[in-house]
């Protein structure tokens, strides 16, 4: 069947990409961007008040490679809210 069929997976890279988030400066870039924007942009937007507890990178990093990983601009989301934009960056709409 389709099993032995050897295919590209995302996966490959995520755990690279997932080891960003674990390091002491996002940590720290993490906790100062939400000192300074508690609320979830995306709500704010439409006139809702919703506490931020993701901090979502404007433009996406993956395609950036790793200096967009820092070097971005950044906004505080709710997860509702960064997954929605996560799903249409998959798109390649946003």
């Amino acid at each position: 069947g389709g099993r032995d069929v050897w295919r590209f997976s995302p996966d490959e890279h995520r755990g690279k990409r997932n080891a960003m988030y674990q390091t002491p400066r996002w940590k720290t870039m993490r906790l100062q961007q939400l000192g300074k924007q508690p609320l979830c942009q995306a709500c704010l937007c439409r006139g809702i008040v919703n506490t931020a507890s993701h901090i979502d990178h404007l433009f996406a990093w993956s395609q950036l490679g790793n200096d967009g990983f820092y070097n971005n601009i950044l906004q505080s989301l709710c997860p509702e809210c960064h997954s929605n934009k996560t799903a249409l960056e998959q798109q390649g709409i946003y």
